[in-house]
């Protein structure tokens, strides 16, 4: 049978799948178009799961902060290409998932999954992404997400531009939202993003991380040599050092290494009469592991 332009157009803007993908499954359904956007679903599974162990390396870190800065959520989207990544299809999507998980009152992946989808209750979340990865042809993989919440305070996030790199990060402080605290997490942020501190002080560093330097650092002392006594200062030293470079508020501000990140907090803190305290970060870069 015969189909009208007007009806492929239809099924199109329905489906967002291309327009002989659309004829061929109006032919099969005989015109009826509800029929033929099944059809064009069960494909899109099908194809998803042909394409699900293929690898999906590139993409985009997207973030989403709540109108009043209470909330805020960032996710690692990817697919197989940078191409695929940069169209407005993939970047549409992974704006619609990351309001969801925004407004989602679950916080792991498998529930985000499997929740109906904020923007279509008929759908749900993984449903969503079987239909991109039909319309896209690639794998798409959500590969991680975060979000923050807090009462005293608000949550920022930035962006690197390219999109492949990109930082969440929660402000404890008593006046929310003026415009220099906001200046100062920006500030913080773009330094995270750069830096790629492992903690925010160094009794947060996991116990497991500090042993392994000192092992490292005490088999580079022993071959000076030197005394027992001298080896232990050297293994503090190069301890300290490594906390300097690696925990947040101990390094140098990249913008102005003459002062740390925690001078820079008690200078913007002093300004404004009151406590300033990061108290969560989130750092994520597309395909690191």
């Amino acid at each position: 049978m015969s189909v009208s332009a007007q009806e492929v157009k239809e099924l199109r803007d329905r489906s967002g799948v291309g327009m002989m993908d659309c004829k061929k499954a109006l032919v099969e359904a005989n015109g009826d178009i509800d029929k033929a956007f099944d059809i064009l679903r069960k494909s899109g599974i099908a194809k998803a799961k042909k394409k699900s162990g293929r690898d999906a390396k590139e993409g985009l870190i997207i973030s989403s902060i709540s109108s009043d800065n209470k909330f805020g959520a960032l996710l690692e989207l990817n697919c197989e290409t940078d191409f695929v990544a940069n169209t407005d299809d993939f970047k549409s999507l992974g704006d619609d998932i990351v309001k969801h998980v925004l407004n989602s009152d679950f916080c792991e992946m498998d529930d985000i999954m499997n929740e109906s989808f904020v923007l279509d209750e008929n759908k749900k979340v993984k449903d969503i992404i079987t239909d991109a990865v039909g319309r896209l042809g690639e794998n798409i993989v959500l590969s991680r997400f975060c979000k923050y919440k807090i009462d005293s305070g608000f949550v920022v996030s930035y962006i690197h531009p390219g999109a492949k790199l990109g930082v969440l990060l929660e402000i404890n402080c008593e006046t929310d939202n003026t415009n220099d605290s906001k200046d100062l997490a920006k500030e913080v942020s773009m330094h995270i993003a750069a830096t790629n501190p492992i903690s925010i002080q160094r009794e947060d560093v996991d116990e497991s991380i500090v042993q392994k330097e000192k092992d490292i650092f005490s088999e580079q002392a022993k071959k000076s040599g030197k005394p027992e006594n001298i080896i232990e200062k050297m293994v503090e030293g190069r301890l300290n050092k490594f906390y300097q470079e690696s925990v947040l508020l101990e390094q140098n501000f990249v913008k102005d290494p003459s002062k740390t990140i925690k001078e820079l907090i008690s200078e913007k803190a002093g300004i404004l009469g009151e406590n300033i305290i990061i108290s969560n970060f989130s750092r994520y870069q597309i395909g690191e592991k």
